[in-house]
């Protein structure tokens, strides 16, 4: 045998022997008891007490790249906290080399998101039974996410805002993560939401059995929310108000960017809605102080809000009073940080129609003899 076939067959060893230990060292990596040794000392590696840390039940790979949680936790800064009842998502391994994530299915269920106490300014619990997304695609260098189908399913969130009270002054504002999230389409299916803001709302109360969204756009580096159509189906909502205010300290600080939403079109059926303030009884008749409306159908094209500013082009809005009387509007309005812009909006009850242009200035009527009002009905 000459030199040159003992190297080929050295080198055909070698190269069997590389092959085999790769292919032993993945066939090692999808064994539970070595699993379980790898993710105890990731886990050990990645916590830090007090500050960040992940435990969970059972966390498994199946091949290729099947990934399985159960009783997942996610504890940040002692006061955060995500948790999953059990999660599994199916990815591609070979977009990992170039630093994609894709995945044809996420499922989660008994998911929690928490921050907050009881005397911070803002507290938040929400929880959802399940939730399921369809063909995710993460760029994590960009952090551009895509998701083709989402839906969330019976939801209960709280959320309390309370006055801050601190004359503590933030003289710089915290640039927005980059990060852009489309939805090709997503939905809510049974979501109950309470929310108390102080000196401003005592609660307010939202239940959506049906939300559709089509074409939306998150992007939080540029502050900016974009959706084709918004569909909403018997909504319940109830704003109950506080017969006294306390005011919050004033504070010089550098007011944040504003977001800059766009929806070419939103449309809201079958739903009710209660504005009322605190302990009101319902009194006969049209109440200011109960108003209760039924049957609300709206429709409203191309809305803009940035900051104060709202323009409202193409606004039908219809609904009956519990007293009986129907009530409706439609036209233009278009607000922002110094006056009410009405062009051409109709408005009126079962008994009557009004149509009224021109604009209202926003401030103190009282105190102030210079606020513009120029209205023509």
């Amino acid at each position: 045998m000459n030199l040159w076939s003992k190297l080929r067959r050295y080198i055909l060893w070698g190269l069997l022997i590389l092959v085999s230990l790769f292919t032993l060292l993945i066939a090692l990596f999808y064994i539970p008891p070595v699993q379980d040794l790898i993710i105890k000392n990731a886990l050990k590696i990645i916590n830090t007490p007090e500050e960040f840390e992940i435990t969970a039940t059972k966390l498994r790979v199946s091949f290729p790249l099947t990934l399985e949680a159960e009783n997942l936790e996610i504890i940040q800064n002692g006061d955060t906290t995500v948790s999953v009842g059990d999660a599994t998502i199916d990815a591609d391994i070979l977009p990992l080399l170039w630093k994609n994530v894709k995945a044809e299915s996420l499922t989660v269920n008994d998911a929690r998101y928490k921050t907050g106490k009881t005397d911070t300014i803002t507290a938040i619990d929400a929880k959802l039974e399940a939730i399921k997304a369809e063909k995710i695609t993460v760029d994590l260098s960009t952090m551009d996410i895509s998701i083709e189908k989402a839906d969330a399913y019976t939801g209960d969130v709280k959320i309390s805002i309370k006055n801050d009270t601190s004359t503590t002054v933030k003289d710089t504002i915290t640039e927005p993560t980059k990060m852009i999230v489309a939805l090709n389409k997503a939905g809510l299916h049974n979501i109950h939401t309470e929310i108390s803001i102080e000196n401003v709302a005592d609660s307010i109360i939202c239940n959506v059995p049906a939300v559709t969204i089509n074409n939306g756009t998150i992007d939080i580096g540029k502050q900016t929310i974009d959706a084709e159509n918004i569909s909403i189906n018997g909504l319940y909502a109830k704003y109950v108000y506080p017969l006294e205010t306390v005011p919050s300290p004033e504070k010089d600080e550098k007011p944040s960017a504003p977001w800059d939403i766009n929806i070419n079109n939103i449309s809201v059926t079958n739903s009710e809605a209660i504005y009322a303030a605190k302990s009101a009884i319902p009194q006969d008749g049209f109440d200011f102080n109960y108003i209760a409306l039924n049957n609300i159908g709206i429709n409203i094209s191309n809305l803009h809000n940035c900051g104060s500013t709202v323009n409202v082009p193409n606004l039908e809005i219809e609904a009956t009073e519990r007293c009986g009387i129907t009530l409706y509007a439609n036209g233009d309005i278009n607000i922002d940080s110094t006056k009410i812009a009405i062009d051409t909006l109709s408005f009126g009850s079962s008994f009557s129609k009004i149509g009224v242009k021109g604009v209202i200035g926003t401030g103190d009527f009282v105190n102030d003899k210079n606020l513009p009002i120029n209205i023509t009905a």
